[in-house]
């Protein structure tokens, strides 16, 4: 699934709209040392975030991962995968499309 997204911040970082693509938990586990990565944010827009901690996994569900992420000053929050999937309540990690 690919999304036209425009840049959130006040000060545009590009002008217009790019494409990017949901990350998947396999996107997650191949990059070990991911330290800053894209979401969409509750008006649609992209932020960008960073990696605040080291992502939980177990070994009895491998399919399962919480990565927490921190925003700004004072926000942060967790992305959750549950069997492979995106558990509706997190925010949608995204990566951009390249043409």
């Amino acid at each position: 699934m690919t999304y036209e997204l425009e840049s959130g911040y006040s000060t545009p970082r590009w002008k217009g709209t790019k494409t990017f693509r949901a990350m998947t938990i396999d996107d997650f586990s191949k990059i070990r040392h991911i330290s800053h990565f894209n979401v969409i944010d509750k008006n649609g827009k992209v932020r960008e975030v960073r990696q605040n901690g080291k992502p939980k996994t177990w070994k009895t569900r491998p399919l399962d991962m919480t990565i927490p992420f921190k925003y700004g000053q004072y926000e942060y929050g967790y992305i959750t995968f549950k069997d492979g999937i995106i558990d509706s309540g997190s925010p949608i990690p995204v990566m951009e499309v390249q043409p």
